[in-house]
């Protein structure tokens, strides 16, 4: 058996009109998978200027958690929500983490005397020198992320989220450890996530708001998008970008400002593949 191949332009209008129908009930499902309790984030200041930390390192460890590989979002919430639980989360997001060293290292010590006859979380508390990082300097990345809206031309992501190595922003104050490895592509889920939220619409950001899981990435290439799987990860959002706008118009690529959400969806739902891509399986008789 082999496929045909897929139509780019027929299969993502067919996505696109399945979004529009299907939008508001896979939101509010991914909306209950990604976040602790099912709670959108609050991301914009306060009246005083001044940010949630918890949403924030919310937003910024969830990132980092796409370098865990095959690990589900429902996974990585559901550690979020045992931080919580557990007081933890009071640790990581005081403002001051370097003065309550004991406590961070309380936390380590609790996780350890409660292991009996399982591992539980192990591979997000080998982490932990992320928390502490991301913690540490979260005002810093905050600032850095918020002023991703600055930019008024195509720019590097990798580059931009190294601020002492960027020429762009030296001299901007930032004096923050690189953020590019700690989220991979994590950092386009970040970008996303503050266009969803309503942070930002700088129009700028739009072409790394994809991001590009294997799956999603996979899906393209049978497209037609050939050079999307002979890039580094953190430049295939721009890639996503121009294939769909090609093939969709760029008023449509971003799919209602959900992005790479239904492609996510597509991707995983064989089912709902062989129903928007217009492709069936046809049988060659010389194989």
């Amino acid at each position: 058996a082999v496929l045909e191949p897929i139509d780019p332009a027929r299969a993502l209008q067919n996505i696109y009109e399945w979004w529009a129908d299907a939008r508001d009930a896979e939101l509010e499902k991914y909306r209950c998978d990604t976040y602790p309790e099912g709670r959108l984030l609050q991301l914009t200041d306060d009246e005083k200027g001044g940010i949630d930390r918890s949403s924030w390192l919310v937003l910024l460890l969830l990132g980092g958690f796409h370098t865990m590989g095959r690990a589900q979002p429902e996974q990585h919430r559901r550690f979020v929500e045992n931080c919580q639980r557990r007081g933890w989360w009071d640790v990581f997001t005081d403002p001051e983490p370097a003065r309550r060293f004991n406590d961070w290292m309380g936390v380590l010590d609790q996780y350890i005397d409660q292991q009996v006859d399982q591992q539980e979380y192990e591979q997000w508390m080998m982490r932990f020198p992320i928390i502490y990082k991301l913690s540490r300097h979260l005002d810093d990345y905050v600032e850095l992320l918020l002023g991703l809206e600055r930019y008024r031309k195509d720019f590097d992501l990798e580059l931009v989220l190294m601020p002492l190595a960027d020429p762009d922003q030296q001299g901007g104050g930032i004096t923050a450890p690189p953020l590019g490895r700690t989220l991979g592509i994590g950092a386009n889920f970040v970008i996303r996530e503050l266009i969803r939220h309503q942070v930002t619409n700088s129009p700028h950001l739009r072409e790394h708001a994809y991001t590009p899981y294997h799956r999603v990435r996979r899906l393209l290439y049978e497209m037609g998008c050939g050079d999307i799987e002979s890039v580094g990860r953190l430049k295939a959002s721009p890639i996503i970008f121009e294939f769909i706008s090609r093939h969709l118009g760029p008023e449509s690529a971003d799919f209602k400002s959900d992005y790479d959400i239904p492609l996510q969806i597509v991707s995983e739902d064989w089912e709902l593949q062989q129903s928007l891509l217009g492709r069936e399986l046809t049988y060659d008789e010389g194989l």
